[in-house]
């Protein structure tokens, strides 16, 4: 993996458990068989009083004013940590891809 190069701050905006793929029903209805929480995160930012100008928020805000990070997330390990965490802030760290790796075979 590479050496990181960028990091941002982004507050977890929503969670929300949802069903990722459907089994059709013998009544010919479809129901969930498998799950996924769709998240949707923001850049964090604030203000620029004198207060906020020293905070940690500001400085991410004043580097990333905006940014959307949306995904599915189908590892059930990290729902529930997902869904409860719905308003905390989180860094989200970025590091390019091998291209060994990152190629299509």
């Amino acid at each position: 993996m590479s050496e990181r190069f960028m990091i941002c701050k982004f507050q977890i905006h929503s969670a929300t458990k949802v069903p990722l793929t459907h089994k059709k029903m013998a009544d010919g209805s479809y129901q969930g068989d498998k799950m996924a929480v769709m998240v949707k995160m923001g850049a964090v930012w604030h203000g620029s009083n004198e207060a906020q100008a020293k905070s940690e928020n500001a400085i991410f805000g004043e580097a990333t004013p905006q940014g959307e990070f949306n995904a599915t997330i189908a590892n059930p390990a990290l729902f529930e940590h997902l869904l409860a965490n719905v308003g905390r802030q989180v860094y989200i760290e970025f590091s390019l891809a091998d291209l060994a790796e990152a190629s299509p075979a």
